[in-house]
């Protein structure tokens, strides 16, 4: 089903530009490519020492609870062309009891986009790619008794902007190109 709204977002921006109406991708921008995604596998990454992060799996129910709550689907296993939400977090104890960590949230997604100069395909051929849209990114410092708590609540945070993007992305598109969207 993706894969065929992509096609169509593809086909209608041509279209668009045809006939001097707005264009999805100059418009909409990289929110238009996120409208359509709702189901997400959860990755995290646990870089973090010095028992700053003593729960690292908390991150990704944290998140994975917003997500649902927000009535996204969520996948337990890895697939073609599986979107994913991945959440790294990368830090230390800085001595005295305290803490640094720095958190990123991203979307990685697939899309199709042209092969501009290649060896193997012709140039103009189409290929999937993988599209990272960052969510969130920050630094957290602080007492190592309340980072893991802190940390938690940047993930379910993580999840709402997620959801928040990816609603106001949806509004823009039925607002420029209402035909796209297929209501759930």
């Amino acid at each position: 089903m993706r894969k065929v709204v992509f096609c169509l977002m593809l086909a209608l921006t041509h279209q668009a530009a045809a006939e001097e109406s707005p264009q999805l991708l100059w418009e909409g921008g990289m929110p238009s490519l996120i409208a359509n995604e709702h189901k997400f596998l959860i990755e995290y990454s646990d870089q973090v020492s010095g028992g700053c992060l003593p729960q690292p799996g908390r991150l990704k129910d944290q998140l994975e609870i917003s997500l649902r709550q927000n009535n996204f689907e969520i996948i337990k296993e890895d697939g073609f062309l599986t979107s994913k939400v991945i959440i790294t977090a990368v830090g230390f104890d800085t001595g005295g009891g305290y803490c640094a960590v720095y958190l990123t949230a991203d979307l990685v997604f697939w899309n199709v986009v042209k092969v501009p100069f290649s060896e193997d395909e012709p140039s103009g051929k189409a290929t999937f790619a993988p599209i990272t849209y960052e969510i969130s990114a920050g630094i957290l410092t602080g007492s190592k008794n309340s980072m893991q708590g802190r940390l938690e609540k940047w993930s379910r945070e993580a999840g709402d902007a997620l959801f928040l993007k990816i609603s106001r992305a949806r509004d823009h598109l039925k607002e420029k190109f209402p035909s796209i969207l297929q209501e759930r």
